[in-house]
């Protein structure tokens, strides 16, 4: 069995709420061993005994023994990191308690009809409900996982969308398995149910734009565009105009004057925010030279500042300790500049380190640094970042970007 406990997706809200609920799972598993067994029964998520909106809630948070609390919790701390981390605690515990009364809610009224007498209860379906919205949120990023070999433990990164996948189709195969009988529903297929209700939520909340997962998302994975922020999406993605009707030749002679007015149109833009940019750099206003590069890539198709006005901006940035817009400024000069500098990648690396306590995402950039080739200097200091970032994340550092910035 894989065993996840953390993992290095940015987390922008520390999961407060997360350990509460924890803490409230653990607390409820000693207390109901205090209440009559009849009492406890009540509590539990009933099949065929009518509708009882109170074991929605209640049921979520009762567990069989400690190796079911266990096995939940340390699931719903690696997953949750995720989650809260994106909204924020009290979003998080509506989301959390929403998946558990819309799971529960339909699993009681479609077994209206059973008379087997049966009850479900544990955290599993949300947990699993929050692993789908992990996986369409930071398919990408890596889950710490742990597992027994020969009784030796076994350390190893996977990735949120092949842990969450696996999972998911285990539980699949599983609930084939059992039949998918439906007087005797399995508990693979009231997980499966979970994660459709996470999937759902997850997708709903991300097409809103109530969650930014600064495209790295699923579906922006899957459409290329990871990564990418959402001026320089909206700036691939610009519509062109529809091509001349061939019927007329008139037709076709205007429509080629029309794309070579928009293309001089185009150039003569970027010229002139290039001047400006220049302009602000040399009177040593890194600010207003952001403002300048950030509304351009916005507003122009495909502009970017030739490679030294492109790292004079970043220098600049740097002098000002401005350090968000740094780092804005030194991920877009790596994904795009055909040819980045491996001085710029180690001071990305740095500030993410230093300033930002994002060791994971720095660990990530050191790793596409070419461990040969570098100047001695270069070289040590890349050596030295990778332990200072490797120490970090041995200690447990959540990587708080908003509070950071």
């Amino acid at each position: 069995m894989i065993v996840p406990w953390g993992t290095d997706a940015p987390i922008y809200h520390w999961p407060w709420m997360t350990v509460v609920l924890i803490a409230t799972n653990v607390l409820v598993f000693f207390g109901v061993r205090a209440l009559p067994e009849e009492t406890v029964s009540s509590l539990l998520l009933a099949h065929g005994a009518g509708l009882h909106p109170l074991q929605w809630i209640a049921s979520n948070f009762v567990h069989a023994d400690f190796q079911h609390l266990i096995g939940n919790m340390i699931f719903l701390w690696s997953f949750a990191l995720v989650v809260e981390g994106k909204l924020g605690a009290f979003p998080f515990l509506g989301t959390y308690l929403g998946i558990g009364i819309v799971q529960c809610g339909l699993e009681q009224a479609l077994t209206l009809g059973m008379t087997d007498g049966g009850r479900s209860f544990g955290a599993s379906a949300i947990i699993y409900g929050l692993m789908a919205m992990a996986l369409v949120w930071a398919p990408k990023n890596d889950l710490n996982c742990i597992a027994f070999f020969r009784f030796s433990p076994w350390i190893f990164d996977m990735k949120i969308a092949v842990f969450a996948l696996l999972y998911i189709a285990l539980e699949a195969v599983l609930a084939l398995v059992s039949g998918l009988v439906f007087s005797s529903l399995s508990s693979a297929l009231l997980h499966l149910s979970g994660a459709a209700i996470g999937f759902v939520l997850g997708t709903f909340l991300l097409k809103m734009n109530w969650v930014d997962c600064e495209n790295w998302d699923m579906y922006a994975v899957l459409a290329g565009r990871q990564g990418l922020s959402k001026e320089a999406a909206k700036v691939r993605n610009v519509a062109r105009p529809p091509a001349p009707e061939p019927r007329k030749q008139p037709r076709r002679a205007w429509a080629g004057a029309g794309a070579a007015d928009a293309a001089k149109t185009v150039e003569d833009r970027s010229a002139a925010a290039l001047q400006r940019l220049r302009a602000h750099l040399e009177a040593g206003e890194a600010e207003a030279a952001h403002a300048v590069y950030d509304r351009s890539a916005r507003t122009i198709p495909n502009w970017q500042p030739p490679g030294p006005d492109w790292l004079n901006l970043i220098k600049a940035l740097n002098a000002a300790k401005d350090w968000r817009n740094s780092v804005t400024v030194m991920e877009d000069y790596l994904r795009r500049s055909p040819d980045p500098s491996p001085r710029v990648r180690l001071k990305l690396a740095q500030i993410l380190i230093r300033e930002q306590q994002r060791p994971a995402h720095a660990l990530r950039l050191l790793a596409e640094v070419p461990d040969h080739g570098l100047p001695d200097a270069l070289d040590a200091l890349r050596r030295q970042l990778t332990r200072q970032a490797e120490l970090m994340r041995e200690e447990g550092v959540l990587e708080l970007e908003g509070e950071a910035w």
